[in-house]
């Protein structure tokens, strides 16, 4: 994902003033996520399932103890929303660590970014288990999907598996397949790679 505005212009004013052929150069970095949660509604505001990822010391990897996964109902829809550092960043849990640096920064706000930069991202969700479908349900100034807002529908032959999602960003959401969420011909940089298992009640 791109520097925000003002840290590209605090790197292009270091790089002005220290032209040393020694000097570090400044990393156009995809910024660190550090929570993803996956909320799935099903239809009749029944109870929320709720996936959850935490990337506590941000190296991009997450134990076991790190994620909270769920099942899905056969037969039934549900409306998906994927949150990116959100609302658990204001757990106590998290703020029992404010003194320690992790390195990255926990209160960013993502989805706003994503938003705004709707053109220039896209998240994918492959898989490959039977009797599911994910539509996309949200959309950016080209009528092309971002993904933020998702439709999951399970059938009678749904058994879970594992959910791969990707947030790309700098992709080409026209090339052939991605408005589909065929990420094979996207293109761009991963923001965001990780696996859910979804289970089967």
């Amino acid at each position: 994902m791109k520097l925000s505005k003002i840290f590209a212009a605090l790197a292009i004013g270091v790089l002005a003033i220290s032209c040393d052929k020694d000097d570090p150069e400044v990393p156009n970095e995809n910024e660190l996520i550090a929570n993803v949660t996956l909320t799935l509604t099903p239809a009749g505001d029944g109870t929320p399932v709720v996936f959850q990822w935490h990337d506590e010391n941000g190296d991009g990897v997450v134990d076991p103890n790190e994620k909270i996964e769920g099942s899905l109902a056969t037969n039934t829809t549900y409306s998906a929303v994927i949150s990116l550092n959100g609302e658990e960043d204001d757990h106590e849990e998290d703020e029992a660590h404010e003194d320690h640096d992790h390195g990255h920064d926990h209160d960013g706000d993502v989805d706003e970014e994503i938003k705004d930069e709707a053109e220039a991202h896209q998240f994918f969700y492959i898989h490959n288990i039977a009797g599911l479908t994910i539509t996309y349900t949200d959309a950016d100034a080209n009528d092309n999907p971002i993904g933020l807002e998702t439709t999951f529908t399970t059938d009678d032959t749904y058994t879970g598996g594992g959910l791969q999602i990707v947030l790309r960003h700098e992709l080409n959401k026209f090339a052939s397949g991605v408005a589909n969420g065929d990420i094979t011909n996207a293109g761009g940089d991963n923001d965001v790679d990780i696996t859910f298992q979804l289970g089967s009640d």
